[in-house]
């Protein structure tokens, strides 16, 4: 019997003693998405303090793509100043790769926000996507745009 064991990020102490028991007689893989090495607000965090946690070591960390770096370096506020990292990135990639993946918009309010996410879906649905996910942690701002996307049977 082999247990995969996917998504986690935190494990109490006694389901570190099981892992390693599970480890010990090989019965269990890890499948961790991410990198390690990131340290406080990078998404890869959890990552490392799991490693951490479990007594294990940190694997190479595989070649990363401009796009990657990019992001690494949005997060990696240990380093420097936001805009000596954004200078610094700019200097190592002149046209940047977060072009046509990402974008930044300010909305003056909270309904000009809900507005713009219903409008991306929306563009999104006329190029025929059909697979499209908003994530927030605000939910007041989820049923706003849930709301908008109903009215417009886009959900």
């Amino acid at each position: 019997m082999i247990i995969y064991l996917i998504g986690f990020v935190r494990f109490s102490r006694a389901e570190v003693d099981w892992v390693h028991a599970l480890q010990a007689r090989r019965q269990i893989r890890l499948m961790l998405h991410g990198q390690a090495g990131g340290h406080h607000y990078h998404p890869d965090a959890a990552i490392t303090q799991l490693l951490k946690q479990l007594g294990q070591t940190e694997t190479p960390a595989a070649a990363r793509s401009a796009y990657g770096t990019f992001l690494d370096n949005v997060y990696n506020v240990d380093s420097a100043t936001m805009l000596e990292r954004a200078r610094a990135q700019a200097c190592a990639q002149p046209v940047s790769p977060a072009n046509g993946r990402l974008i930044v918009c300010e909305a003056g309010n909270f309904e000009e926000e809900a507005r713009t996410v219903d409008l991306q879906v929306r563009r999104w649905r006329l190029q025929r996507l059909k697979h499209i996910g908003v994530v927030t942690n605000d939910r007041k701002l989820a049923r706003r745009v849930r709301a908008l996307l109903e009215r417009a049977n886009l959900f």
